[in-house]
């Protein structure tokens, strides 16, 4: 399994949780469709959502953002996360048993210092 670096999600009490699952943008440049990349995209986030909600994780917001250069495409969600700790390895799983693309961040804010980020799983 190709995980660059992987720490779980403690979570003390149930709490709302930011996190943002960030893919190169690359994935869809060789195709140089938009078509392509909304198919895709659609295929991805559906992947992502019905991981998380299998897991018993309740989504409660979710939205995709492509940053101004066009490098990153993120689907950006906020779940309600519940005691003791979330390992996302699943997200990785799901999206590589299926062949779709499995290189992507997640991060979520910290806990301490917000405008810090916390790498929660990181795949090449």
């Amino acid at each position: 399994m190709p995980i660059v670096s992987q720490q779980n999600l403690l979570i003390p009490y149930p709490q709302k949780v930011a996190l943002s699952i960030q893919f190169d943008y690359a994935i869809v440049d060789i195709h140089n469709s938009f078509d392509y990349l909304e198919e895709l995209w659609e295929d991805i986030v559906t992947t992502i959502s019905n991981a998380i909600t299998d897991s018993g994780i309740t989504i409660l917001e979710g939205t995709t953002d492509i940053n101004d250069n066009y490098t990153i495409i993120a689907y950006n969600l906020v779940i309600l996360a519940v005691p003791p700790y979330i390992d996302f390895t699943f997200i990785y799983n799901d999206l590589y048993d299926v062949d779709l693309p499995s290189s992507f961040l997640i991060s979520t804010p910290n806990y301490y210092n917000k405008e810090i980020k916390d790498i929660l799983l990181q795949t090449k």
